[in-house]
């Protein structure tokens, strides 16, 4: 009986030094998920929302099967332990936004990819409304968009063409020697180019709604102009005809 008396002591030292390790491997992995996350969000330029530290706070509770340390890791976070528990209440809720927004996620992305080229969220929200008959708003189609990392490419100013311009570079002059130079491009790419070129004007002009032009394509403003300019004109000549 009195040599049993130690075992069962060092047996739960053994348990207590066992349940800080795993406190601290917890903490450490706490730690370096939210250092993942924050110099991600950095990197965006955007902070880190409290509902991701939440997230990592419950992947490292289920991990390591915390039970009485949700205080000390919010704390850890810097996130409150009454937030957490509205976090863990509300999963049916979040479940049900999150396939909402898949179902917008797949739609904008079919819109994003239309016809071949990429748009940002103002072009979006038109061909949606135009081409779907469904109007979403610019807020949400630009959450849709960053929680997807839904990214448009947008051209940028050609700080080159300004000092050309200001060198007077790749100035056209008269060709006064009326000398002939060889074509280094082929004909079968310069073919290829002008297909390119006549499709990019077709799709610019029937397809590519512009905010500027009452969130029409060109052709429909053009269109839209004749029929207004002709019901002036009609309204004028019957006023005049009364006259």
């Amino acid at each position: 009986m009195i040599l049993g008396k130690p075992q069962a002591a060092d047996h739960a030292l053994l348990k207590r030094q066992d349940a800080k390790i795993k406190l601290l491997e917890g903490q450490v992995e706490l730690l370096k998920k939210l250092d993942a996350k924050e110099k991600l969000v950095i990197q965006k330029n955007n902070k880190i929302i409290p509902m991701d530290a939440f997230r990592i706070i419950k992947e490292v509770i289920e991990k390591y099967s915390f039970k009485n340390a949700i205080r000390y890791l919010c704390e850890l976070s810097g996130v409150s332990r009454s937030g957490y528990y509205n976090y863990l209440a509300s999963k049916d809720m979040r479940i049900k936004r999150e396939k909402r927004d898949v179902k917008h996620r797949n739609l904008i992305l079919k819109v994003f990819n239309r016809r071949g080229y990429k748009k940002g969220s103002r072009s979006i929200k038109m061909t949606l409304e135009n081409e779907f008959n469904i109007v979403y708003s610019l807020s949400r189609i630009r959450r849709i968009m960053n929680k997807y990392e839904i990214i448009c490419p947008y051209r940028k100013a050609n700080s080159y063409r300004k000092i050309a311009k200001a060198t007077k570079e790749h100035t056209v002059v008269k060709n006064i020697l009326n000398r002939e130079f060889k074509q280094a491009t082929p004909g079968t790419t310069l073919k290829a180019v002008k297909k390119m070129i006549d499709k990019y004007i077709a799709y610019y002009n029937n397809y590519r709604y512009q905010w500027n032009l009452k969130k029409m394509t060109p052709v429909q403003y053009r269109n839209h102009l004749l029929v207004v300019s002709t019901l002036f004109l009609e309204c004028h000549w019957h006023r005049y005809q009364f006259i």
